[in-house]
């Protein structure tokens, strides 16, 4: 029997859309910067453990999960296939944040996807101060640096997802499939787009 509050459980329909900025950083309704600088490449590091661990390589030889959690434990039995493009969701947000957009999840992936991709970049900016100094150089400054709040509150529509990083009991295949389902109020990623790895 599945615990009360088993994520995926039910999936309900996206009712409002985020608002996108023309170009640049993404803002907050004040107008200020909500994406702090240094957070376009986070979710690379995160993307890299993934496919790592989809494909057994690096130091994840023996299918133990690695130290920045790109995989939550609920996924961690899926197949090949589905760890590739649990793999790819990282890689979409990134994409997004090259082009200077929000990195908006279209799915229940990405928005897990964006979370631990944030997460390391707060873990980052505090734990490897040298190397966020390096790689904030050329950016500009902006008043919501390190509000890593903020960005929670930006990027997601809502935090029905939140369950899933944490939940430790595997997903039957069709339920982990679900966090794949494409939200109705965002356009959808390109279905031919290949794979980084």
């Amino acid at each position: 029997m599945r615990e009360r509050g088993a994520p995926l459980g039910r999936r309900r329909h996206r009712g409002t859309a985020i608002a996108r900025p023309t170009g640049g950083r993404p803002v907050t309704s004040s107008g200020a910067s909500a994406v702090p600088a240094g957070t376009a490449s986070a979710p690379v590091p995160v993307a890299d453990e993934a496919y790592d661990y989809t494909y057994q390589t690096g130091m994840y030889r023996d299918g133990t999960p690695g130290p920045l959690g790109a995989v939550v434990p609920c996924v961690a039995d899926q197949d090949e296939w589905f760890l590739r493009r649990y793999a790819r969701a990282f890689d979409d947000l990134s994409s997004d944040l090259r082009i200077g957009r929000f990195p908006t999840p279209t799915c229940a992936a990405e928005e897990i996807a964006l979370d631990l991709a944030i997460q390391d970049a707060e873990r980052l900016h505090h734990d490897e101060d040298e190397l966020v100094a390096d790689l904030e150089t050329e950016l500009p400054a902006s008043r919501s640096d390190e509000n890593w709040d903020t960005l929670q509150g930006v990027l997601f529509q809502d935090k029905d997802y939140e369950g899933l990083l944490s939940y430790r009991i595997p997903l039957e295949r069709d339920e982990a499939e679900r966090s794949f389902e494409e939200f109705d109020n965002v356009p959808p990623r390109d279905r031919h787009r290949g794979f980084r790895r």
